[in-house]
């Protein structure tokens, strides 16, 4: 996928996520549970006017500085970029087509991180949906399954664009 249209992909994503996450917050109680142990219970509350702003937060600024940071690459000194093989990647030669598939990776990583999260925030509105709120194991399970999945190909495909040849 190129960059272009993976960030206007990007960018049309975020914008359903935080227009989701703007009207799904309006059902929530005055006092809801924002924070759990791993059986689902709640251990930490929060007022509307505190969640939201803290998940539109978290959903903005996560993704977007993975987003931007390719932005930035190039000004780096190599050694700041944890890259296998990068004196060869960042040689000359092969700088520039090495940066854009850095670009597209990461940009392609930001997309995962805003699915991820706004699959959070709809756990979130689900478990307070319950008296009393109870976060769904099989719900959260399946997104971090999801996500753990989506990202270990991930990985493995940069690893393999960013390997050696022989």
């Amino acid at each position: 996928m190129k960059s272009r249209t993976l960030s206007f992909f990007f960018l049309v994503l975020m914008v359903c996520a935080l227009v989701f996450v703007l009207t799904s917050a309006a059902t929530l109680p005055p006092r809801l549970a924002s924070h759990f142990d791993l059986s689902g219970t709640p251990n930490g509350w929060m007022s509307p006017s505190e969640y939201l702003p803290l998940m539109l937060g978290v959903l903005t600024l996560i993704p977007g500085l993975l987003w931007s940071l390719p932005l930035f690459l190039h000004r780096l000194p190599l050694q700041l970029i944890n890259l296998p093989h990068r004196d060869y990647w960042f040689a000359p030669e092969r700088a520039a087509e090495s940066l854009q598939a850095l670009q597209i990776y990461m940009r392609t990583m930001a997309c995962f991180l805003v699915l991820f999260l706004t699959d959070v925030h709809w756990q979130v509105v689900q478990a307070n949906r319950h008296e009393p709120p109870q976060l769904s194991g099989a719900g959260m399970g399946i997104g971090l399954i999801v996500f753990l999945i989506a990202s270990g190909i991930w990985s493995l495909q940069m690893h393999r664009r960013f390997r050696k040849p022989a």
